[in-house]
């Protein structure tokens, strides 16, 4: 009645990652801290589909499949600065090129202000950089079928919404895709009244 089923998926990644830190000089808090880095990355993913799916050979059984590459080139260093022995400075630029959305350049400011042994005060303001996955923007997609109530209907009254229904699901890859962006600010409040014990009370946007 139905053939055997299998699915064949491989996904490889190839990645170099190089670091370094050190100190330099001297300032009232202590010295000066640099790190720097270096990442180069190959990602690649094949799903093939599954037996039956490609020829429609099995009624009702969904569709998945994909295929693609990236490459990934990032360099990126951070500064931790110790201007007092109560106050510190640290940022950080990172910056990425991939293959299949181009580059961006993301910053990082952060401050460590601790008065005294049991309190502090933090802040920070970032940028963040997400690209598309492969599966997101490489070739394929995806096809299934799937059972769902619908509560906010069958609340309101119609009886037909509060049975499952079967839906289908439809998704597909799109290499028109643009990296996803973000700012961020925190700002943070530690207090460490005993050795073992810590508060902390976190806002952020």
């Amino acid at each position: 009645m139905s053939p055997d089923l299998f699915a064949d998926a491989k996904t490889k990644t190839y990645q170099l990652d190089l670091r370094a830190s050190r100190d330099f000089g001297e300032l009232p808090g202590g010295p000066l801290g640099v790190a720097v880095g270096l990442d180069v990355r190959h990602e690649s993913v094949q799903l093939d589909p599954v037996t039956g799916t490609d020829k429609a050979d099995v009624i009702g059984l969904g569709f998945s499949a994909y295929s693609g590459y990236r490459r990934l080139y990032a360099v990126f260093g951070e500064v931790l600065a110790p201007l007092s022995k109560t106050f510190e400075l640290s940022a950080a630029l990172r910056a990425d090129e991939y293959t299949t959305v181009g580059g961006s350049i993301t910053p990082k400011l952060a401050f460590k202000w601790t008065p005294n042994r049991t309190w502090a005060l933090r802040g920070s303001f970032a940028e963040g950089f997400r690209a598309p996955s492969v599966a997101e923007s490489g070739d394929g997609g995806l096809s299934a079928f799937t059972r769902v109530r619908d509560p906010v209907r069958c609340d309101a009254g119609v009886q037909s919404a509060c049975a499952p229904a079967t839906l289908a699901i439809v998704t597909s890859p799109n290499p028109a895709l643009e990296p996803e962006t973000s700012r961020s600010t925190t700002l943070g409040m530690i207090f460490e009244p005993l050795v073992h014990t810590t508060v902390s009370r976190e806002v952020w946007q």
